[in-house]
């Protein structure tokens, strides 16, 4: 993210998101890994709630300090004012994550269990494995045809400036509230219940986002749809969990 601050080029700025891709590739799937290693069977959920609502607080954080700085037009040497809020943007994230790399490298145990002869076997592709990739498949599909249009949808449809885009990360509010108290739900009622909630809620309410003429209702509705996919989510990665042994779970979380 750093090399954003310094490309005057669209290849430059496509090549850095390709290496942005794989790198969260790396810390998301290890990530998911680490915590179904640690926490107990009946904890699963909650604790995969747990990392979903640290992440949208975090988000939340980020994206209305994101919108304070770049509104404040901040100037640097060499650069317009709107270009320096940018630049600054793009350098304290590369900051605050070598921050969290010195946390990582210092203070975070390996969770890999040692290997033994006979244990590093495949992934056995049941019928409910399948299912469950098809359902990941689907849903990562639909997501993928709204999130990168959202923020012209929001400026042509509403009519909203770069003020008031900030409010498109409400959503967060919902899955950060929500990520934690549907995990421990998901432990407590099983996974497919939470995962049939979050999903049908989720799906109902898309149909009412076209007929919607503000930015508040629409921030409140995704904030409800968060809270949709905040049931459904730890129950899915709790279930990931249940379904392989330590030694393939690195591998199981990359098919998803």
């Amino acid at each position: 993210m750093t090399s954003f601050a310094f490309i005057d080029q669209v290849w430059g700025i496509v090549l850095a998101r390709i290496f942005q891709g794989i790198s969260s590739s790396l810390l998301w799937l290890s990530a998911s890994a680490i915590t179904a290693d640690s926490a107990g069977e009946q904890e699963r959920g909650s604790a995969f709630g747990g990392i979903a609502q640290a992440s949208s607080q975090g988000s939340i954080a980020g994206t209305f300090l994101g919108f304070t700085v770049l509104n404040a037009h901040i100037s640097l040497p060499g650069q317009t004012a709107e270009l320096g809020s940018w630049m600054l943007l793009f350098v304290v994230y590369g900051a605050i994550n070598l921050v969290a790399l010195f946390l990582a490298l210092r203070r975070l145990p390996e969770t890999r269990p040692a290997s033994h002869a006979g244990d590093d076997v495949p992934i056995r592709w049941s019928q409910t494995w399948w299912l469950l990739l098809m359902i990941t498949l689907v849903t990562g599909a639909s997501a993928a045809m709204i999130s990168p249009i959202l923020i012209i949808f929001l400026q042509e449809k509403l009519g909203v400036g770069v003020e008031t885009l900030s409010w498109h990360s409400c959503h967060r509010i919902g899955l950060g509230a929500a990520a934690r108290p549907a995990g421990k739900l998901a432990d407590r009622f099983g996974r497919k219940p939470m995962m049939l909630l979050g999903l049908g809620a989720a799906a109902a309410s898309s149909f009412v986002v076209p007929a919607l003429g503000s930015v508040i209702a629409l921030a409140l509705l995704w904030a409800f749809q968060a809270m949709c996919y905040a049931a459904g989510d730890p129950a899915e990665q709790a279930l990931v969990a249940d379904l392989t042994g330590k030694q393939q779970r690195g591998r199981a979380y990359g098919s998803m």
